[in-house]
């Protein structure tokens, strides 16, 4: 009734657990709606239910804190998704898949309580983890959107506005939007997306979308240490590293602008790249 009387409208609405009475009760309230369950939970907990009643689409939660906190632990386990998809749709054969809201940081846990999140500790399931807020996190974001992509799932949300993983920070003296931010903003500009490896596959990513009138693409070392990619031509090249980060002041945008060299780049440790690109026909290929 509260959103009725604000005029908003609801696409889609989520009951946990799907029982047959609450799905019937989601459906006499939102009648336009969209009716989905799963699990508020991660994809563990959605492989252990054995039904979930007539849904439009089934959903449950990314968190790549479960079983470790390192940095090459949540990398490698982008690669995860695609095969989790494939198993709910075998379960639930011509469901729509949703996923989210996802973020490093366990935003509800499984398990009941969650360890406590101390400022910069790393703790898997904790709430809060500091790498959301800042160069990793929108690394592990656009690798999760382009995993996403992948398993061609119906749609994927990420992380929140305010909050332990907020896309702005609002705990400092003046509130600053996080690089996650800047990254979800431009992908939110795209009408489609699609995903290739650039043929180093675990190091680099590149998601490239078709805002008109140009092709636009968000590249991504995935690693540690400095990456050279080859053969892709940019035409307009901007760049956001550590160091860009690290010295944003309030309402400044991490963006710096960058140049190629001979049909290359070099990419800092986690660094993001975003350009107007023409790619190749195998890059073109792969994306696709």
């Amino acid at each position: 009734r509260t959103l009725e009387a604000h005029r908003i409208p609801v696409e889609s609405v989520a009951v946990f657990p799907g029982t047959a009475a609450r799905l019937e009760a989601l459906r006499a309230a939102f009648p336009r709606a969209r009716a989905g369950s799963g699990t508020p939970h991660v994809f563990a907990q959605l492989n252990r239910i054995e039904g979930v009643g007539k849904v439009d689409f089934v959903s449950f939660t990314v968190c790549p804190t479960v079983h470790g906190s390192s940095e090459d632990d949540l990398i490698a386990g982008l690669a995860s998704l695609p095969s989790m998809i494939e198993t709910v749709r075998a379960s639930w054969p011509g469901c729509a898949v949703r996923v989210g809201p996802s973020q490093i940081g366990a935003w509800r846990s499984p398990l009941g309580s969650q360890p406590e999140s101390r400022c910069a500790e790393r703790a898997t399931l904790a709430r809060r983890d500091p790498r959301s807020r800042a160069l990793f996190g929108a690394v592990w974001m656009l690798g999760h959107v382009a995993s996403a992509i992948q398993a061609g799932v119906e749609a994927v949300t990420v992380m929140e506005l305010y909050g332990d993983a907020g896309l702005v920070d609002d705990e400092a003296s003046e509130a600053r939007k996080t690089p996650a931010f800047y990254i979800l903003r431009e992908l939110n500009q795209w009408r489609s997306a699609a995903v290739s490896d650039l043929g180093v596959p675990g190091r680099a990513l590149a998601v490239f979308g078709d805002p008109h009138p140009h092709r636009r693409c968000l590249i991504a070392n995935l690693s540690a240490e400095p990456l050279r990619i080859d053969g892709v031509d940019f035409d307009v090249l901007q760049g956001m590293d550590a160091r860009s980060v690290a010295d944003l002041a309030p309402g400044a945008s991490p963006w710096r602008d960058l140049r190629s060299d001979a049909g290359g780049l070099t990419l800092a440790a986690y660094a993001i790249v975003l350009a107007s690109v023409v790619p190749t026909e195998a890059q073109h290929a792969a994306g696709h």
